[in-house]
């Protein structure tokens, strides 16, 4: 049975050695790898192709950038006599054209020619960020446009997701959580971004129920070893 969801790697982009420190694009070409590997485990990628027939979706295409997105950066604004730090991100995107969905790694270092000076807790950011941005864009793309409503479904899917399939998502993450490390050892990143790793951070919908994923099928899931037969 063909797939409804598929996922694929862009090319790293010729500005990147020119606009980013050497050490940058390595580390942001490999976040995107894992980004991509994680993105395919059964768990997840189940979860996405029920997802796509709930919103009567089909054929979608989603693109893994290698490097954060051209409008992602940090400026200052002076406002009440002070100055205050803005971070502008843009994670994901759908081109209602060709129907195509880009993802964006985070902008983690803003300077951008500068060396890389601390690890990324990768787990939590592909639970709060890489998850949710992926449903977010599903949902644009399904027809909704109304931003408000679209980020409190992707809230939804995305604790429904946690809460039903994560015991089994971090058994499939372990190789993954493993390479980066190794990546990040290689670097010489030796500490944490502060609250990169927590899992759960940011809007919450708790107690609405899951039309998708739910524990039993979690279940199911951990006893089978079917391929992509699943809710989660």
């Amino acid at each position: 049975m063909s797939r409804r969801v598929s996922f694929r790697l862009a090319q790293i982009p010729d500005f990147a050695e020119e606009e980013y420190h050497h050490q940058q694009v390595a580390l942001y070409a490999a976040y995107a790898e894992l980004t991509f590997e994680a993105l395919n485990l059964r768990t997840v990628l189940s979860y996405f192709e029920r997802l796509s027939k709930k919103l009567r979706v089909k054929n979608v295409s989603i693109r893994i950038m290698r490097m954060p997105a051209s409008k992602s950066m940090n400026y200052l604004v002076y406002r009440n006599g002070k100055h205050r730090l803005v971070k502008k991100r843009l994670k994901g995107r759908h081109n209602r054209r060709t129907g195509v969905i880009d993802i964006f790694p985070y902008l983690f270092w803003p300077r951008r020619k500068s060396k890389p000076f601390a690890s990324v807790g990768i787990r939590g950011h592909f639970l709060n960020g890489t998850l949710r941005t992926v449903i977010h864009e599903m949902l644009h793309k399904s027809g909704l446009r109304e931003e408000e409503e679209v980020r409190t479904l992707a809230d939804q899917y995305a604790n429904a997701f946690r809460k039903a399939c994560l015991e089994q998502f971090d058994k499939e993450f372990k190789p993954i959580l493993k390479k980066w490390k190794q990546t990040e050892k290689k670097l010489g990143l030796r500490w944490s971004i502060a609250g990169s790793t927590k899992v759960g951070q940011g809007r919450r919908n708790e107690g609405l129920q899951d039309p998708i994923c739910d524990r039993a099928s979690c279940s199911s899931f951990r006893r089978s070893h079917s391929h992509h037969t699943h809710d989660c």
